[in-house]
Formats: C-alpha cells, sequence, structure tokens
C-alpha cells in the first residue's frame, strides 16, 4: 500500500510554503537571538562593576567573559535544537496506522 505524503499528485516537495519547512518560527529565533545580544554586549556593557565581585580570587568579569557566555551560547543553541527537534517529531507522518497497516 502507497503512503501518503499528504500532497495533491501535482504538487512538487520544494512547492511547501516556508513558514512550513522552518525548523523553529521567527519568535523565537528573535527571542534567542535578544539572548545572545543580551549576553553578548550587557555582560561586557557592565565589565566595570562585575570586576568588583570577586569569585575565587578571580573578578567575575573573568569568569564571565572565560566560561560563563560560552556556557550561555552552548545553553542558547541546544534549546534551539531542542525546539527544533519538537517541531519536526510533531510534523512527522506515521509509517503505519494501529493496524500495521499503511496511511
Amino acid at each position: 500500500m502507497q503512503r501518503s505524503t499528504g500532497m495533491q499528485s501535482n504538487e512538487h516537495p520544494h512547492d511547501i510554503p516556508l513558514a512550513d519547512s522552518e525548523p523553529v518560527g521567527w519568535g523565537w529565533r528573535g527571542f534567542l537571538l535578544a539572548l545572545w545580544v543580551g549576553g553578548s554586549f550587557g555582560g561586557m556593557y557592565f565589565v566595570r562593576q562585575l570586576e568588583q565581585i570577586t569569585v575565587l580570587g578571580w573578578p567575575l568579569g573573568y569568569w564571565l567573559a572565560a566560561q560563563g557566555l560560552i556556557i550561555g551560547y552552548v545553553c542558547i543553541v541546544a534549546f534551539y535544537a531542542w525546539l527544533a527537534n519538537r517541531r519536526e517529531r510533531r510534523r512527522r507522518i506515521p509509517l503505519a496506522g494501529p493496524d500495521g497497516e499503511g496511511v
């Protein structure tokens, strides 16, 4: 039995609307980009105030520049990947129905 793809026979797979093919919407992208900009420029903007706080013998500004912001960037990328995977799972077409036959 042939699997249904949800497309008409005259549609091309590349004719899917761009919004449906993107892994994450623009709202989430804008939010994550704002976090990136805030971390990058905000952390460095307040570096003089952060230099007065000491953690394990080193200024807090050093810790943010050396490890903190990099960990933040990795968290942003991991969250983006999680969102993209979640959307892909929701859009996936099942290969077989509950009775074992093709959909």
